[in-house]
């Protein structure tokens, strides 16, 4: 008793420190989550601010649409100027008796054209401007103190006065015009796609004038230009009809001159919107780079939290296993008198004659178990509620392609698992699962050796140090019998020859109570009347699952799918391969086995030792014989086995020859407690146990 006490004391004090390690990761999960919800929050308002950012430059940009199409006018009417010839102009300045219209135009021009300087005095004066630089002055307008129509007091009223601004020409100039090239909003962050940039860098925004001045710069001649216009005779206002049936080149000046009124309204309307869109445009730029600086911080908090959940998951199994120890420990002293084991769960139980039955049945070729060549450990971990799948996990997957194709006739289980802490587990575990087997597929992977189930969450798991969203894979273990399954033509009734073959199949259920199975039912793709081939599969499946349990086999250890014609082996062109394509199969459900077996830990812990049939199935579990179950189940059967105090004395020996022995004369004193425990799962595995032959 001495000797047990001081391992008990041993066991607690480990217990002790592990759940301080476990307090220290749960503290350092929830600072590592509590700072990647900050970092979600800050991009998520950083997000809203560029969306008010751009929302704001979009509509500063439609306020200008108008000054785009202007600005196209004033351009187009620009390279007319440019084609008159110096002979059309020779032609104007001969005329001896000028049409009124002609008078009237060529005074507006000049008005706008030098401002308030007293030049316009008779029709000697506009000839003499023409013939020396009034088209130059045209095609270098508006000048560098400013547009004159903005800046000169009175002249653009009394340019409106003379000028039709409706007129027709003008409206077709319009119509010809384009749309503006609408903002494109990228991800760059400079902002120099944007139309705004566009728009205040661009050549004509930079000509000095096309800015506005301060209004009130000075004055001009206008009593002479109105006492010109007076004079020059005429009714009504010009119109570019009138003024083209006079003189085409003055026609081509008057539109010009049409222009320049309309670009002045413009900027005299836009001008502050272009200012206002430049800056929107700084604002999105920044706003957008603290985005970008935000995601990254948000990216690195979210991997220092599920290091530190993996962390924490892999301290709180360790406690489990350290609580479980402790517990066998205080529950079996070894001088205590044994205790009266509870009721256990009702189930099948395991017997040696059922053992027995299905030994004769593998020996005759009757029934057999597939071969698993391989063992899969690679994992797929996902970010918290997540299923979206990264380039990393695409390469991650191209070892599991390549064992697929070593290995031409295996199938895969892809397993998904979700978190406790995460929404719709059962829905995100599957989700998971189905993304990671389409991936397999387009890697070309056939789909019939494919197999996909989602776990929820808090499913256990053989290896404590996987993380809790994950996607895990093992491989099927099919069992095969000799005989077709067959069903009466379009029908789910099993015919009576088949009897025999399930009766087989629920033999290997009664031996083994834990064992979980998958029947699947597949068709042809021939056409049914009233049914579809899947639902015709699952029928049969089901069918198939019904006789399994009258023949004695447990509620849960059967569960029954359909594929209708969706998984073929062969090609549905031949006769042959239709019927190969009719077929059941029985897969061993290893991850729900596993889950089975640490229920019964669970649940029949104290009671293990003292239950024959409990017993005798977890110890021919674990050595494999006659199933030949997975490594990944036989190990938990016998971790079972050791948690559950089978040969409690040959365990409580070497524990105390460990803990307590001289390592001079004890060479177990030199092992580790988690050697301790995998020495003894061996023990187990390998069929050492006392009560075993």
């Amino acid at each position: 008793f001495h000797f047990w006490h001081s391992a008990c004391l041993c066991m607690s004090a480990r217990y002790e420190k592990l759940t301080t390690e476990l307090a220290e990761a749960r503290a350092a999960a929830a600072l590592a989550v509590e700072q990647r919800q900050k970092s979600a929050s800050r991009l998520e308002e950083s997000q809203r601010k560029v969306a008010s950012a751009t929302s704001k430059a979009t509509e500063l940009e439609e306020k200008v649409a108008g000054y785009e199409r202007t600005r196209e006018l004033l351009a187009k009417a620009q390279k007319a100027v440019q084609q008159i010839s110096k002979q059309q102009l020779e032609e104007v300045r001969n005329l001896t008796q000028p049409p009124p219209v002609v008078k009237r135009t060529l005074a507006c021009v000049v008005a706008v054209l030098y401002g308030h300087q007293e030049l316009l005095k008779d029709w000697k004066s506009i000839c003499k401007l023409m013939r020396k630089d009034m088209l130059k002055k045209v095609a270098a307008f508006p000048p560098r103190e400013g547009h004159s129509l903005l800046i000169v007091d009175g002249l653009d009223d009394l340019i409106r006065a003379e000028v039709d601004l409706t007129s027709v020409a003008v409206g077709k100039l319009a119509k010809t015009t384009t749309e503006p090239v609408r903002a494109r909003r990228t991800s760059s962050i400079d902002g120099c796609s944007t139309a705004a940039s566009s728009v205040v860098s661009s050549p004509v925004s930079k000509v000095p004038g096309l800015v506005r001045s301060k209004t009130g710069a000075g004055g001009f001649a206008g009593a002479a230009v109105a006492s010109f216009l007076q004079t020059a005779g005429g009714a009504g206002k010009l119109t570019y009809v009138d003024v083209q049936y006079a003189s085409k080149p003055v026609a081509v000046l008057f539109r010009w001159l049409l222009s320049q009124v309309h670009v002045a309204e413009s900027l005299r309307s836009h001008v502050a919107d272009l200012a206002n869109m430049a800056q929107a445009d700084d604002d999105w730029a920044a706003a957008r780079l603290a985005v970008q600086h935000l995601e990254a911080d948000a990216c690195a908090a979210g991997t220092e939290a599920a290091a530190a959940e993996e962390a924490l998951a892999s301290a709180e199994g360790v406690v489990v296993e350290c609580e479980t120890a402790l517990a066998n420990y205080e529950a079996t002293p070894p001088a205590s008198p044994a205790r009266s084991p509870s009721p256990a769960p009702a189930q099948p139980a395991a017997s040696p004659e059922a053992d027995a039955v299905v030994q004769d049945a593998v020996e005759s070729g009757a029934i057999r178990f597939g071969e698993l060549p391989v063992s899969i450990r690679e994992r797929v971990t996902f970010t918290n509620s997540s299923s979206d799948i990264s380039s990393v996990v695409v390469s991650q997957l191209s070892g599991v392609v390549r064992l697929l194709q070593e290995h031409g006739d295996m199938k895969v289980s892809v397993d998904g698992f979700a978190g406790l802490d995460e929404a719709n587990g059962d829905r995100l575990s599957l989700e998971r699962a189905n993304k990671v087997m389409a991936e397999l597929r387009r890697q070309g992977v056939p789909a019939h050796r494919l197999r996909a189930a989602g776990f929820g969450s808090g499913r256990a798991d053989p290896h404590s140090k996987a993380a809790p969203g994950r996607v895990q894979f093992s491989v099927v273990q099919e069992i095969t019998v000799r005989g077709t399954v067959c069903f009466g033509a379009g029908s789910s009734s099993v015919t009576r020859d088949s009897h025999r073959i399930l009766d087989q199949i629920a033999s290997v259920l009664l031996a083994r109570p834990t064992m979980r199975v998958r029947v699947e039912g597949h068709t042809c793709n021939c056409p049914m009347w009233g049914m579809t081939n899947e639902q015709l599969s699952s029928d049969r499946a089901a069918a198939v699952v019904d006789h399994l349990r009258r023949a004695g086999a447990g509620d849960t250890q059967a569960v029954d799918v359909g594929y209708g014609d969706k998984l073929p082996l062969a090609s549905n062109e031949t006769r042959a391969g239709k019927d190969a394509n009719r077929r059941v199969e029985f897969h061993i459900l290893q991850t729900d086995t596993i889950m089975s077996l640490q229920e019964l830990l669970r649940s029949k812990r104290l009671h293990i030792a003292q239950d024959p049939s409990t017993k005798h199935e977890l110890l021919t579990a674990a050595t494999g014989h006659p199933v030949p179950f997975a490594l990944d189940v036989r190990w938990v059967a016998a971790g079972v086995l050791r948690a559950g105090g089978v040969d409690w004395h040959i365990q409580r020996l070497f524990w105390l020859a460990s803990v307590k022995g001289d390592p001079r004369e004890t060479p177990a004193a030199t092992l580790q407690p988690a050697l301790v425990q995998r020495i003894f799962g061996f023990y187990f595995m390998l069929g050492c146990a006392s009560s075993q032959k």
